[in-house]
């Protein structure tokens, strides 16, 4: 993963440097998808023929050509095609093949809790391929920051090539290239009639819509919260809230900024979110002279300062200090309601398949606690982990609070009605909007008032 997200990181000085278009900058960056998606079943496949080692061995040399060759040869948008390319391929080759080595050597609970693991640093090798490459193109330029990226698929593939156990396959060892194991489309078909594999599928998909879309438009929603909706000339896509959110133009989103149109728009100020837009975007604004204010609350007392540090630098003070002081009456009401109440455990569902749940450092927590409930997964160290039905069992709740995929409390309720397991399947389940809890914004409030309610119909249950 060290190379991985090089190209992403240095996007805006290659663009620059180059003199390439944002249409081809983000080709360049669509082509190592491209790579990925027409070969990651071909990969996959092979390691039902060959020892999945060698696979992963192939991909790692793979990626780490591409990330080399990258630093040492790419010299414009062709070149930069090329190299971006075989990085997806040898990404493939090593990351689907890597949990079929690891799922292939474990088993029972050992094995769910391996992969949760193993998926989860993909996000934190995204994370330090993104911080090395800054730190080595600031030191010694961008072609030093590909090469280094290299170095980190050759160790990998020497450590699972050398540390693993060979397994041997049954059935045939051939692995002739064909278009029929490149694009299995009768085994997706297959895969895609399994209503549990299809469903994890579908919400995989619309969890990143959703995790990508609410990071790009709070800010939008910030702004008008603190009365500055009229002074927005550009929002993130997905900004749909309040509803004239929408009729603003929309500037890009978490993956893509689209600075041509914000320059045309000339704003005065940025407003940008910390995790839902990259650094390097920020700095490239700020260098073509657009100020960012660049911010994201983590607890309830964060939204209220928020909202008055937007709207001093609006211009909004008035409406911005109404808002704040809104927010803080009626969350200091619910705080004054439900401080004596009898502690109830909480398990809080964020998705279903995989399980997601939060940690304490997230503002849902701070929610629960706000309503004299206990998050029972406070004290895990990931901030939205993912976990098994076992530790939901082990961490012994009282209620299970949620949203994610279901639409309604009918729905999320039969999700967990429907369990195998009788501790689960007889808990209380109540339905929260994800809209209300999961967005940072002063609409939190009422997904508070939602999540006091449940709570409360728990303790009314228990007397």
């Amino acid at each position: 993963m060290l190379g991985f997200s090089t190209y992403a990181a240095l996007l805006p000085g290659l663009r620059d440097e180059w003199h390439l278009s944002n249409a081809e900058a983000g080709v360049i960056a669509g082509t190592f998808f491209a790579g990925y998606v027409a070969t990651v079943s071909y990969w996959t496949a092979l390691t039902d023929r060959l020892d999945g080692r060698r696979v992963y061995l192939a991909g790692s040399f793979i990626a780490a050509g591409a990330s080399a060759g990258f630093g040492l040869f790419a010299s414009g948008l062709v070149s930069a095609l090329l190299f971006q390319m075989l990085l997806g391929v040898g990404i493939a080759a090593t990351y689907m093949p890597g949990l079929r080595l690891l799922s292939d050597r474990l088993s029972g609970a050992g094995q769910s809790r391996s992969i949760a693991t193993y998926t989860s640093f993909f996000g934190i090798g995204t994370a330090l391929s993104l911080a090395a490459a800054g730190v080595l193109a600031s030191s010694a330029g961008w072609r030093v920051a590909f090469i280094v990226g290299a170095i980190g698929p050759l160790i990998a593939g020497a450590l699972v090539f050398l540390l693993l156990r060979p397994m041997h396959r049954q059935g045939p060892t051939t692995s002739r290239f064909s278009l029929a194991t490149l694009f299995p489309l009768h085994a997706w078909r297959e895969v895609l009639r399994n209503r549990a594999a299809a469903g994890y599928t579908a919400g995989y998909m619309a969890h990143c819509l959703e995790l990508f879309g609410s990071r790009g438009w709070m800010v939008a929603f910030l702004a008008f919260a603190a009365g500055a909706g009229g002074r927005l000339v550009g929002v993130a896509r997905f900004s749909d809230f309040p509803p004239a959110a929408r009729g603003i133009p929309q500037v890009g989103d978490a993956a893509r900024v689209d600075f041509e149109r914000i320059v045309a728009l000339k704003p005065d100020l940025v407003l940008a979110w910390k995790t839902g837009n990259s650094a390097a975007d920020v700095a490239r604004l700020e260098n073509l002279g657009y100020p960012a204010f660049v911010s994201e609350p983590a607890r309830l007392a964060d939204v209220p300062r928020l909202l008055r540090a937007i709207g001093a630098l609006a211009g909004t003070q008035p409406a911005a200090g109404r808002a704040a002081v809104e927010f803080e009456r009626e969350i200091q009401a619910l705080r004054g309601r439900y401080a004596k109440a009898r502690t109830v455990r909480v398990f809080y569902q964020i998705w279903h398949r995989p399980l997601l749940t939060v940690n304490g450092a997230h503002m849902i927590s701070d929610v629960i606690a706000l309503c004299g409930g206990e998050n029972v997964f406070a004290d895990v160290n990931q901030l939205t982990p993912s976990v098994t039905l076992e530790a939901v069992i082990a961490a012994r709740p009282e209620v299970i609070l949620g949203g994610g995929s279901a639409g309604d409390e009918r729905e999320f309720s039969a999700q967990w009605q429907a369990s195998e397991v009788p501790l689960l399947r007889d808990l209380p389940a109540h339905y929260i909007n994800p809209d209300l809890i999961q967005r940072q914004t002063p609409r939190i409030v009422e997904g508070a008032k939602a999540v006091c309610a449940a709570l409360e119909k728990v303790r009314m249950s228990r007397r």
